[in-house]
């Protein structure tokens, strides 16, 4: 069966419904799952509703409640461009996810929104930081760690972060891809030759035949 279909005005008296529903679930019923319910759907048919948001939002502090919260609020605070807020709520997120992917996914995107939104690279190479601490291969973030730290002048975070993710590698190529980065980082951006030597005999002393040290 078709939905029926209303008029704007109608649509509009659903919303308000729903709304003074939701209100009298969170302040007098004590529904909060209930009223989170109602509250999303009304921010679903009306993204600007102010009253609504300003009540979902107050369950951001209630541990059962705040990742769903944050789920529903995260759409909203980007298309209406508030940046901060829509880090905040995929923070939330990322405190709240278990599944490595998904935590992967939500970094990343904390990171480009630093980047392009906030414009706060000093930030978003934390982020990104965190990205390649939890999954050392991530090309990207390696990418995007040396194009930060080539714009902002962060060479020495970036040799820090490098040595600390490298420090529990147990894949020998791939960290011995950290230790070559690292002698190229402290030679050339540094101008520390002793560590750059430092790094390159480490890497002699696993493949003494490498050309690349």
């Amino acid at each position: 069966a078709e939905l029926p279909r209303y008029t704007e005005h109608e649509v509009d008296r659903l919303v308000d419904l729903r709304h003074e529903l939701g209100l009298v679930l969170q302040e007098h019923l004590g529904g909060d799952e209930e009223a989170v319910d109602v509250l999303s759907q009304v921010l679903s048919w009306r993204p600007n509703h102010q009253a609504a948001r300003e009540a979902i939002e107050s369950y951001l502090d209630d541990p059962a409640l705040r990742h769903e919260v944050a789920e529903v609020l995260e759409p909203l605070f980007a298309v209406q461009n508030q940046w901060e807020r829509h880090v905040e709520v995929l923070e939330i997120q990322v405190e709240e996810t278990e599944e490595e992917e998904t935590r992967t996914d939500l970094l990343e995107n904390i990171a480009w929104v630093q980047l392009e939104e906030i414009g706060a690279p000093e930030r978003s190479f934390e982020a990104w930081g965190r990205v390649l601490s939890e999954k050392p291969a991530h090309g990207t973030a390696r990418e995007q760690l040396r194009r930060i730290a080539e714009g902002a002048d962060l060479w020495r975070r970036l040799a820090e972060l490098f040595e600390d993710v490298s420090e529990s590698l147990e894949d020998d190529e791939l960290r011995r891809s950290y230790l070559f980065e690292l002698g190229s980082v402290y030679a050339d951006r540094l101008d520390e030759p002793s560590m750059a030597e430092a790094y390159y005999h480490e890497i002699l002393e696993d493949v003494p035949d490498s050309r690349e040290a």
